[in-house]
């Protein structure tokens, strides 16, 4: 997973109250740019098939109208998004490994009722 999200380009902060009719709406005078980088990647590796839940902290992950979490050119699940300020200092890495396999079962048998 490549840690270098695209640069946002600096523009006003625009705000609505209520419904965003334009005699609610507010915009900054200044330009405000927020840039996203990603700090910590929990769990560092999972299977082929997917379905690994993954943690990214980071920093100015919210900013901006969407988030879209890539791995490789494999687009993830979004669950949840929230922000705190927590940091953890690192690179980033996921490591896909072999599927798990099933290689005994016991008992070999069962009680049906």
């Amino acid at each position: 997973m490549a840690a270098a999200p695209p640069k946002s380009a600096a523009g006003p902060v625009k705000l609505c109250v209520g419904e965003c009719r334009p005699e609610l709406r507010a915009q900054s005078s200044q330009l405000y740019s927020f840039a996203p980088s990603m700090l910590a990647l929990t769990p560092g590796r999972g299977p082929e098939s997917g379905g690994t839940k993954v943690t990214i902290v980071g920093e100015n992950l919210g900013a901006g109208s969407a988030a879209i979490v890539l791995f490789g050119n494999q687009t993830c699940e979004l669950y949840s998004l929230s922000v705190d300020r927590a940091a953890a200092p690192g690179s980033l890495a996921f490591e896909y490994i072999e599927d798990p396999t099933v290689q005994r079962v016991e008992p070999l048998w069962s009680i049906a009722r």
